[in-house]
């Protein structure tokens, strides 16, 4: 239950995280 929370919980943090990451790194990394 608690691994299904966490990640229910995490996941759209987790996605926030890498658009900010990408938005973050220059284009030209891509």
């Amino acid at each position: 239950w608690k691994s299904a929370h966490i990640c229910s919980s995490m996941g759209p943090s987790i996605r926030l995280n890498i658009r900010e990451m990408l938005d973050y790194k220059p284009p030209a990394s891509v």
